[in-house]
Parts: structure tokens; sequence; C-alpha cells
């Protein structure tokens, strides 16, 4: 019973992806939570950042400077992002997607469009080798462990792609990697 549930939950179906110009496709299944504007308010600290005593400690996240980057669209490093109320709109916003998957939902998350891996970077919480796994129904749940990887798509925009583990799926495995 055991081996039939993993397969299930690990099944990777052959998946028709559209080909056209300025289409995103979902990266997985399950039901979307929300689609909303957000804008950076802080960035991981570089190690000057951190000698010069500029850092706010989070206890499930850790270490934060306060400022975003310079060019928040360059996905440089981890940043940390509140929602924007309508009419406070800005060019330098991003729109964030966040999808639920359950035990039902296949557990293989694709590329919205064709591209390159920039980047790709595993977190886990403050001090913790793995997790922690708040239920994703849960707010806390966006600080489980991580993995965030950044796409330079053929049309020249890039997007960042977060994927967090849950309190059932307690990992996650790229199969992409820088260059891909």
């Amino acid at each position: 019973m055991t081996a039939v549930f993993f397969g299930y939950f690990w099944r990777d179906p052959d998946r028709p992806i559209p080909r056209k110009d300025g289409l995103l496709v979902s990266p997985a299944d399950g039901h979307a939570m929300f689609l909303r504007r957000e804008r950076a308010t802080g960035r991981r600290p570089t190690n000057e950042d951190i000698a010069e005593g500029h850092v706010e400690t989070d206890s499930l996240t850790g270490d934060w400077f306060p400022e975003p980057l310079d060019d928040p669209l360059s996905f440089e490093t981890e940043q940390r992002y509140e929602a924007v109320n309508p009419g406070e709109e800005q060019p330098n916003d991003v729109l964030r997607l966040a999808i639920f998957m359950s035990p039902l939902d296949v557990h293989v998350n694709r590329a919205p469009d064709a591209g390159a891996v920039e980047r790709i970077e595993h977190r886990t919480g403050k001090g913790l080798r793995r997790g922690p796994f708040r239920p994703a129904y849960k707010k806390e749940s966006q600080h489980n462990e991580r993995v965030r990887s950044v796409h330079l798509l053929e049309s020249g925009h890039r997007i960042e792609i977060t994927q967090i583990s849950g309190a059932l799926a307690r990992t996650v495995v790229p199969y992409a990697f820088e260059g891909d």
C-alpha cells in the first residue's frame, strides 16, 4: 500500500506545453492560493552588512538587510516581500503566485517558460539542517525549507521560482541546475 501511495505521489505524467510568445504556464499542479503584487522590502545581507551590524534577525528565516536590492528585478539574492495596496504600484514590483499542492496532486514542477537557470540556492530555517515544516495553510510556511531558482527567459525577462517544502513533502529536490 505504501509503495502504491509513493508511486502515485511521485508520478510524472507527460504535459503538452503550448508554445506562444509571452505565455507562462503553471509550473505546478494544485490549487492557486493567491496571485498578488508585492514589493521587495529587504534582502539577504552581505558579509560587509553583517560586519557593520546592519542586519535584522528573524527566528524563522535568519538574517536580513532592511533595504531591497538596487535592482529588485535582478533577483541577485533572496528578497523579503510584502503585499502592495491597489493604486500604489511601482515598476519594480513583482507578481507572486502561490500554488498549494495536496497529496493528490502531481509533485513534479516544471519551468513556466523556455529559458536557462541562472542561479539556484537551497535555504533552511535559521540554524536548522532541515525544516521548519509548517503546514502550507499557515502563513509561516513561506519560511519552510525551500529551493529558490532564477530563470532567464528567452524573452530576456527574469523570473524567480521558490519551491517550498511542507508538513508532508519535507524536502525539495531540484532536477535543473545553473546553466540548464
